[in-house]
């Protein structure tokens, strides 16, 4: 793809997934054709995109383990001395 042929235009999605145009936060980057290619974030929503995905995968690694009662948690933490 030619990155000069690129052009950054902004958009905005509506609840229902629609495209249109307006200043929002969203910008993608568009090839001659319009179709998008990439997508420009803020570095503090790509930072919470991050984490989001760090978070998903910590529980898709734990889903097999068993899951532990309230009142086992409050124990265990009371004595490990984080409550």
């Amino acid at each position: 793809m030619n990155l000069g042929a690129q052009r950054m235009i902004k958009r905005e999605c509506d609840p229902k997934g629609q495209v249109t145009m307006a200043t929002s936060r969203e910008q993608f980057i568009v090839d001659e054709k319009g179709k998008r290619t990439g997508v420009v974030l803020s570095v503090r929503r790509y930072q919470r995109l991050l984490e989001d995905l760090h978070d998903l995968a910590a529980v898709a690694e734990r889903r097999s383990e068993k899951p532990v009662p309230a009142g086992e948690l409050k124990r265990r933490l009371k004595e490990d001395g984080r409550l």
